[in-house]
């Protein structure tokens, strides 16, 4: 797990392999373990189709075996998959889940923010900051890289469709990316934090070894970013990324995709920050 953590694909079937063997050895509470941090692995570094098939798998057994404490670990990965690929009404209905379970309190971590994130891209007339401050403070208090860099993520794309500073992010996203972002296996939450800086002109400079998709946003090659998020179900980010481009062919295909999948915050601030750089461009 620490060698896919860092980003070692081939231990991905060492893995799969270890754990059909704690499996057939009856060591059901191991197996399944092993397909939590793999799923979660594997949707932390993009993979949501094979994630997805993971948990397909797990969650059943989870339940089949009686081990309450995964199946809340595996619907929280589940809720992520969802959030991705768009179907924001399943991700809040397993982030809801999750929230009120029994489990662990550092598997709510993603059901917080996603219970923040489709409410906020939606426009919904709902206070969010209650759960966006249990999330940080929970953040705050795990200190691991990958997810204090998701959770500074969030707070930043918060803050980009408010149009609202906010002192976490300028006080601590641009720190703590340079802090944390080389850490193993954070590369992928960096990458995240890394555009949304980006986006609100926070980014003081961009990091090493991005993902691919990370990579090319930040370096102006939207459409290609763009389609690799759409080829690995991540429906939202590929819209946004067409709707950083310079060409107008570009902004209408991604603001056409935002409006499809319902996305009436991040639509609303996309036509404000046009409308303000339509109005600077007249008085200069």
């Amino acid at each position: 797990m620490a060698e896919l953590a860092a980003d070692d694909e081939a231990a991905r079937v060492r893995l799969l392999d270890v754990i059909e063997e704690a499996r057939a050895g009856g060591w059901d509470e191991l197996a399944s373990t092993g397909w939590s941090q793999l799923s979660f692995l594997d949707v932390e570094h993009g993979r949501m189709g094979l994630a997805a098939q993971v948990l397909d798998e797990s969650i059943p057994f989870a339940i089949r075996r009686d081990i309450p404490i995964c199946r809340h670990w595996q619907t929280s990965v589940r809720s992520r998959i969802h959030l991705a690929q768009g179907e924001w009404d399943s991700a809040l209905h397993d982030a809801d889940d999750v929230i009120h379970s029994d489990g662990m309190e550092v598997a709510r971590l993603w059901p917080y923010l996603i219970s923040v994130l489709v409410p906020a891209r939606r426009g919904d007339a709902v206070d969010v900051d209650p759960l966006l401050d249990r999330a940080w403070r929970l953040a705050v208090s795990i200190d691991e890289p990958i997810r204090r860099l998701s959770a500074l993520a969030v707070l930043a794309e918060v803050m980009w469709i408010r149009g609202v500073p906010d002192a976490r992010v300028i006080d601590h996203g641009a720190v703590d990316l340079a802090r944390m972002g080389d850490a193993p296996g954070a590369h992928w939450a960096a990458g995240e934090l890394a555009v949304w800086l980006g986006r609100l002109g926070l980014l003081q400079e961009v990091p090493d070894h991005l993902a691919v998709p990370h990579e090319a946003s930040l370096t102006g090659r939207h459409r290609e970013a763009a389609g690799w998020w759409q080829d690995h179900d991540h429906s939202f980010q590929a819209a946004l990324c067409l709707t950083d481009s310079d060409d107008p062919d570009d902004l209408a295909e991604g603001q056409a995709q935002l409006e499809a999948l319902g996305a009436a915050g991040s639509l609303a601030r996309l036509t404000a920050l046009s409308q303000t750089a339509q109005i600077a461009v007249s008085e200069g």
